[in-house]
């Protein structure tokens, strides 16, 4: 542009969300950047007691979490639908977190946090953001974009597309 050249990037970041070469590195980069965000959010509410023992009650540190923490850690992951390994590591910094900050020990089985707190698993809070997205998506009228969009990638796209519409279709 006007003579000045422009460098080339490897990653650029949009409306929060790293976009990168390819998916694979889309997906491992937001979420190593939301588990940093989020612990971050909760380093910055444990001079307010929020922690175990000594700290507020645990229905008000569960509220945070829902607020403030879980929010961040699973920001545009209902885009990214991440699998596996990415998604293990999601899951893993959510039960850890979770044990610290009700000061249980590290032992405890993992479906005795999720009924002691009412919190679901990283994957299936996924999953219900990603079928919350398709529904608004499918209940807009028909002269929308985006269920143009949906209408046109179910029906062209095959089914090992990378499409977003076709993962959802899969997972179905």
């Amino acid at each position: 542009m006007n003579e000045a050249t422009m460098r080339r990037v490897d990653s650029a970041m949009h409306l929060g969300i790293i976009r990168t070469n390819s998916m694979k590195q889309n997906i491992t980069a937001n979420i190593e950047t939301n588990i940093k965000k989020s612990r971050r959010s909760a380093y910055a509410l444990l001079g307010s007691g929020f922690h175990g023992d000594n700290g507020l009650d645990m229905e008000t540190i569960i509220h945070l979490i829902k607020i403030y923490i879980l929010p961040v850690l699973l920001y545009g992951m209902d885009l990214l639908t991440p699998r596996s390994l990415n998604l293990k590591k999601l899951e893993k910094f959510q039960r850890k977190m979770l044990k610290q900050l009700m000061s249980l020990p590290t032992n405890t089985p993992d479906p005795a946090i999720n009924i002691l707190t009412g919190i679901l698993p990283a994957e299936a809070q996924i999953h219900l953001k990603v079928m919350t997205l398709f529904i608004n998506v499918c209940t807009q009228p028909n002269e929308s974009l985006e269920k143009q969009l949906a209408r046109r990638q179910l029906c062209i796209k095959s089914m090992n597309s990378n499409s977003w519409f076709i993962e959802v279709k899969q997972s179905c």
